[in-house]
């Protein structure tokens, strides 16, 4: 096997000399670090909180889009099924001779599309 690769000749750069050392006050003003705040016991709760409402508008956001969806195909349905296909017109069911009483199923209502 061969020896692991030189980071720096990976990237092809070499780190700041300053930035080595543990003497943090020769450091740039721009690279120290800042002391980090002092946490609040009250942080834990409302990180939680945070979490909980952004789970909950999550959650909430995917149904009502869902509900979004399920109505749009819904009011699809209704409107293609609304949408006049023809004119309604009387048909006979069966043949009838000439001069036949017409009686209870001998008639029905169709669909026809006719010009105006």
């Amino acid at each position: 096997m061969s020896a692991p690769a030189d980071p720096a000749e990976l990237v092809g750069l070499r780190a700041d000399e300053r930035l080595l050392g543990s003497d943090a006050a020769a450091l740039p003003e721009s690279e120290r670090f800042a002391e980090l705040p002092v946490r609040s016991r009250r942080r834990g709760a409302i990180v939680g909180a945070g979490a909980t409402l952004t789970g909950v508008s999550l959650i909430g956001g995917a149904l009502l889009a869902l509900a979004g969806i399920v109505l749009a195909i819904a009011g699809g349905l209704a409107w293609a099924g609304s949408v006049n296909q023809g004119r309604g017109v009387i048909v006979a069911t069966r043949d009838l001779p000439v001069g036949a009483l017409i009686g209870p199923g001998d008639l029905a209502v169709a669909s026809a599309r006719l010009d105006d």
